[in-house]
């Protein structure tokens, strides 16, 4: 089943003169709207192929095209999955499982619940070498369009050095742990199932994130406030002990809750989630090697292991996922952000918790950083480490 498309910002830009948007409000003003297909087996694609012959699309195909046209489709359909999507990504080629609803989506089909059977396949006016790219690639936003973005959660996206451009969600889960999830998105050269390079793509399996689990959200404030003040990152967004920042916060309100520590808070002090505060995080080297002592704080837990938080070579926060399975202990790159996206972190958390995606109040997490940035830890810290001491 297929989800959604990552699509080009060249192509939105070919595609803008359409005005696809609008032409989608007008089919829900219309009582009509796109459908959700829901194409199981091929005999499912029947009923849309016929439909899409009587409304004559078909009819304005060139008839040089139309023989082209029917062979490639039977080719994909019949047997199915013969004929993968062919990704070239920065790591080499990627074969893609072809999926019946990529049929709806490739035929112009889909395009069809928005464009007439004259403007189906004319291409050429958009910038497009062949109808069956312009009409595919509609059919592709327009899929988009109507599968739309799931969540609540705050979003941005990052182009890195490398090339590649991620997408970052704070998201919601539906046990209400932790999630920021780095999904990459980047236009890599694509040939579909027909044979044509286009500017759309299936999602790859290239998701990796933070996936916390219990109560996480302060310990995750209490790492982005130590990268931010290790790291000398421009902390404008924390400027005047955070005011802005807590001001916009409490402007969300706080929407939704259903955990315990929503409803029957027992919270901890702010110096507890600021463990080993006064401490600097660890570094990287351009190798991903430990510089200098390992830390004493895991940062955050996650099911069967922990993520430790580094800075490395460029200042970039960088996430490590290491697993505590005895038999086979090892570690994986969690998440890497760039300082330039400091200011997105501290916001997408505070939005997440003032929408009630995780297991804390976004007031307790103001009052964690009013405490971190007034100086009060380091006062208590001096006061409880001198009780120790005596």
């Amino acid at each position: 089943m297929r989800f959604r498309y990552i699509i080009s910002p060249e192509l939105i830009d070919k595609l803008a003169p359409l005005e696809l948007d609008k032409r989608v409000k007008s089919l829900n003003v219309e009582d009509r709207e796109l459908p959700y297909p829901n194409i199981m087996f091929e005999r499912d694609l029947k009923e849309w192929a016929d439909d899409f012959k009587e409304d004559g699309y078909l009819d304005t195909l060139p008839s040089d095209l139309k023989k082209e046209f029917i062979d490639k489709m039977n080719a994909v359909v019949y047997p199915s999955g013969q004929m993968p999507w062919i990704i070239k990504t920065g790591k080499g080629t990627v074969k893609s499982r072809f999926e019946l609803d990529d049929v709806i989506v490739l035929s112009g089909i889909y395009a069809s619940f928005v464009l007439s059977p004259d403007e189906l396949w004319k291409g050429e006016e958009f910038g497009f070498e062949s109808p069956f790219v312009f009409a595919g690639s509609v059919g592709a936003v327009l899929w988009n369009i109507r599968h739309g973005k799931s969540g609540r959660g705050y979003e941005w996206c990052s182009p890195h050095p490398d090339g590649k451009i991620l997408e970052n969600i704070f998201a919601e889960d539906m046990h209400y742990d932790f999630r920021l999830i780095q999904k990459d998105i980047t236009s890599y050269n694509t040939k579909d199932p027909l044979g044509h390079y286009v500017m759309f793509r299936p999602e790859l399996d290239t998701r990796r994130g933070i996936f916390g689990s219990d109560q996480s959200e302060p310990y995750f404030l209490a790492l982005l406030l130590r990268y931010g003040r290790d790291a000398n990152l421009d902390r404008s967004v924390l400027d005047n002990e955070g005011r802005e920042l807590i001001e916009w916060t409490n402007s969300l309100g706080q929407r939704g809750g259903c955990t315990a520590e929503h409803l029957s808070p027992n919270r901890n002090s702010p110096f507890h989630y600021l463990i080993c505060y006064d401490e600097s995080l660890p570094r990287l080297d351009e190798n991903h090697e430990l510089v200098g002592e390992a830390p004493r704080f895991h940062g955050m837990a996650s099911r069967n292991g922990f993520y430790q938080a580094f800075i490395g070579p460029d200042e970039e926060l960088i996430f490590y996922r290491e697993h505590q399975i005895e038999e086979d202990p090892s570690r994986e790159l969690a998440a890497v952000y760039l300082p330039s996206e400091f200011e997105h972190l501290m916001k997408g958390l505070m939005w997440q918790a003032a929408n009630g995606l995780g297991r804390t109040p976004a007031d307790e997490l103001t009052k964690t950083l009013q405490y971190a940035l007034s100086g009060k830890y380091e006062e208590d810290l001096v006061r409880i480490t001198s009780r120790i001491r005596t």
